[in-house]
């Protein structure tokens, strides 16, 4: 069984520099981890820079996707996601709670359904991989690639349960500083919410993407 991390960052190496050190201690030395960071130089987007995680990744059995304010706390984290997709046969969780936007729908078999999603943290086995591909490549640089991607998972059916599914008890192994905002691990790194001080200059990203979000789910692969 090979297992895969990726992480994506933008602008801010404490954050990337606290992953590491929070990840690495309780996580198996034979996991292949690959970190993608989006460079002002080089800057193409949270879709991109996941799609190059997947395309270092795509030969492992599960995957999992982060951003860099989101990493695991507990050991037993990975046999946790795992188990629950042997228990439920979904193919694709989030971690998910609920914040002003995000709201639970429901609790089933183990598993909460959302009316939304964010992108802290994405686990993925090889079937997705190989039926579904990766994230669109039309979005911009930030914005509904994560949602548009859940959507088109849950379209090829991998997620018979819902589109936006979280495990419950994953809070007891998942950190994310976007929705778990206890100490120290904001207050280590000054944590503001990803992108805040860049929405305004990313509105026209977003605008454009959320017409790519209503197109995203008619396309049933997307080649990394």
């Amino acid at each position: 069984m090979k297992i895969g991390i990726g992480v994506t960052s933008y602008n801010r190496p404490k954050h990337l520099d606290l992953w590491v050190e929070q990840i690495l201690p309780i996580t198996p030395e034979n996991v292949k981890v690959h970190i993608e960071v989006d460079k002002d130089t080089d800057r193409r987007g949270v879709a991109y820079r996941k799609n190059e995680c997947l395309k270092a990744l795509k030969g492992c059995d599960y995957i999992f996707l982060f951003d860099d304010d989101c990493f695991p706390i507990a050991e037993g984290w990975i046999d946790f996601f795992i188990n629950a997709h042997k228990e439920t046969g979904q193919h694709h969780f989030l971690y998910l709670k609920e914040t002003s936007t995000i709201k639970k729908i429901s609790e089933n078999n183990g598993i909460a359904k959302f009316n939304n999603c964010g992108g802290t943290m994405l686990f993925l086995t090889k079937k997705v991989i190989k039926e579904v591909g990766g994230f669109c490549k039309d979005y911009g640089i930030y914005g509904y690639e994560h949602a548009g991607y859940s959507r088109r998972i849950h379209a090829a059916g991998l997620t018979p349960m819902g589109e936006y599914l979280s495990p419950l008890g994953a809070e007891d192994y998942i950190y994310a500083m976007d929705y778990d905002n206890y100490l120290p691990f904001n207050k280590q790194v000054n944590h503001k919410p990803s992108l805040i001080d860049e929405l305004n200059s990313l509105e026209s990203y977003v605008q454009k993407n959320k017409s790519v979000f209503l197109e995203d789910i008619k396309t049933t692969f997307q080649a990394l």
